[in-house]
């Protein structure tokens, strides 16, 4: 079986194309350039932590499918735009006397993130076993945690799969950005047993 030759930072050697880039999924032998196909998806609308509108650039939103790449049953990668949102700390809103609701942007952040992650795996089921989650959080400044990202987007993928997050090992990095802040999600599955 062919492998990705390590380098520093998380870096990796691509065999086919020789390019240095991340691992894209568990068990996956090849750069997300040389995966078998690319489905755009639509570019959403992202927010700055202190709630301003800002332009939506192309992020290069992609999504990779592959039903059998060696071991992975199922592999899907999404980039969505960076938005605090998406964070455990900026999801929850005081309503009084102690009660909290969940904010809209939110549940709609979290809703448009299952749709990307369902319209990528095109029908593709996940079992009972094993889900890897890999997240890449490209932040705009130091201020926020990448790994409180995981939670709400470990949810996106409960509901876009149907499995519950029990069954989920979660990877979480992160980089600075500040041209193009935003959050690869990588979800892949293998043909192994439990």
């Amino acid at each position: 079986m062919t492998r990705l030759t390590e380098l520093p930072n998380g870096l990796q050697l691509c065999p086919r194309c020789e390019e240095r880039a991340f691992r894209p999924a568990p068990g996956v032998a090849a750069c997300r350039k040389c995966a078998p196909s690319v489905v755009p998806v639509p570019v959403l609308k992202a927010k700055t932590s202190r709630g301003s509108r800002k332009k939506s650039a192309d992020l290069g939103t992609s999504q990779q499918i592959s039903t059998h790449l060696g071991a992975v049953a199922i592999a899907a990668t999404v980039v969505v735009p960076f938005t605090s949102a998406l964070s455990k700390n900026a999801m929850w809103q005081p309503v009084g006397r102690g009660h909290m609701i969940v904010r809209e942007e939110s549940a709609a952040a979290r809703k448009s993130v299952a749709d990307a992650i369902r319209a990528a795996l095109a029908g593709a089921r996940a079992t009972k076993r094993k889900l890897h989650v890999a997240l890449m959080v490209f932040k705009p400044t130091h201020r926020m945690d990448a790994i409180n990202f995981g939670d709400v987007i470990c949810d996106a993928v409960q509901d876009a799969t149907g499995l519950n997050d029990r069954w989920y090992t979660l990877e979480v990095d992160w980089a600075i950005d500040r041209e193009t802040p935003r959050i690869e999600i990588t979800i892949s599955q293998g043909d192994e047993g439990k």
